[in-house]
């Protein structure tokens, strides 16, 4: 696992549901996931995870509902991935 945090941005209208997810290292993540912690929004729990699969990293976003209660929810989800050390290329291959 690496150094990851999760928080919902104080600026941000909370029926957006705006979540900002940070992964230290992501470079050196393990196979492994890593998981936020769990954030609700308009009363809908979610958590993200990043993680590496070979040389693909990838970033999922994931609803965590009540089992008991059937229900539904249409979200529209846009993931950007920014390197805060500008110094480096963090794109090789």
């Amino acid at each position: 696992h690496f150094p990851c945090s999760c928080f919902i941005s104080e600026n941000v209208n909370f029926s957006d549901g705006v979540i900002r997810f940070e992964a230290d290292k992501v470079d050196k993540a393990a196979k492994d996931e890593n998981y936020s912690t769990i954030i609700n929004v308009r009363g809908v729990p979610w958590k993200a995870e990043v993680g590496r699969g070979g040389e693909d990293l990838y970033i999922s976003l994931y609803c965590m509902p009540n089992q008991s209660m059937p229900w539904s929810v249409d979200v529209d989800s846009e993931f950007t991935l920014i390197n805060s050390d500008t110094s480096k290329n963090v794109i090789e291959k």
